[in-house]
């Protein structure tokens, strides 16, 4: 049986700083407005342990959606949706007629019904402008630096080929890191960020989404989570992560970031783009759609 991942974390021996700038293991569903609050959220809270032998249960944590929820959404795909992909594999008109049908709320049917041309930015814009407007929830702070993580199958072994995850975290998945990156990537990005204008990093990404369907995976993807999670501890940033919203809302949020740092795949890549665009920073790889 598949252990839920927005209840539980694994790590494969992943040391949490506890005497530095302490983070969050789970998802709060809040953005603390200073590191003081955060830091007062957690020691109340939550015990951080050392290692993540065990499985953690995050109090802080309120899942904001059922299991049916989540899985009625696990066929979503806005990024194909937006760059064309989908209708090659059919046609526009069946794929909209899906999409209205199963997510008639959703970004990705807006789009379709909205759009005038292919990869229409100023359409893409708009919608996540206007939903930012009505879910404040969904929209990161001014000094908030939002790092996506595309996880899911792609650390599962029948991608990752069985690859160990010091090895993954080292050399990128088994595609040179076009979808998980290596430390190295972050490192480089690390290093070039403006420190002193950032007082909360999210790292953001949800197994769910991704179609990860067994423990080993879950548990891969939780022990490349808080490697990226204590790498930005270790640079003396304050960190938590968001790992529980529906597709939609992870878009929204981090398509306004400040800052962002683009991770793997298409997904990644809209969101980029659209951060440029919007006048945000973007740190990482191409920032078009891929």
């Amino acid at each position: 049986m598949c252990v839920d991942p927005r209840l539980l974390f694994f790590g494969g021996g992943t040391k949490i700083a506890t005497t530095k700038i302490p983070f969050l293991v789970g998802d709060s569903g809040v953005s603390p407005s200073s590191n003081k609050e955060l830091e007062t959220m957690i020691s109340s809270q939550l015990q951080i342990k050392e290692d993540f032998e065990q499985a953690l249960i995050s109090p802080l944590f309120s899942p904001f959606y059922s299991e049916e929820e989540f899985e009625l959404w696990a066929d979503y795909r806005l990024s194909d949706a937006f760059n064309g992909y989908l209708a090659k594999q059919s046609s526009y008109e069946a794929v909209l007629e899906e999409y209205k049908s199963k997510w008639p709320s959703s970004i990705a049917t807006e789009y379709l019904e909205r759009k005038s041309e292919w990869r229409d930015w100023n359409v893409m814009g708009e919608i996540v402008d206007e939903r930012a407007k009505n879910s404040p929830e969904n929209t990161p702070c001014a000094t908030c630096l939002n790092v996506h993580l595309r996880l899911g199958d792609v650390l599962g072994d029948h991608i990752n080929q069985h690859r160990s995850m010091d090895d993954t975290w080292e050399t990128g998945d088994v595609y040179g890191g076009k979808y998980v990156k290596s430390r190295h990537y972050y490192e480089d990005i690390i290093a070039k960020l403006p420190k002193d204008q950032i007082t909360l990093v999210t790292v953001c990404g949800s197994v769910i989404h991704g179609g990860c369907e067994d423990d080993r995976c879950m548990a891969n993807n939780e022990d490349y989570r808080n490697r990226v999670l204590q790498l930005f501890n270790d640079a003396g940033f304050s960190v938590n992560s968001r790992s529980s919203g529906l597709p939609d809302d992870d878009f929204t949020f981090m398509a306004t970031s400040k800052f962002f740092i683009q991770g793997g795949g298409g997904f990644s890549g809209i969101i980029g783009h659209l951060v440029q665009k919007s006048g945000g920073q973007v740190f990482g790889h191409e920032t078009d759609a891929v």
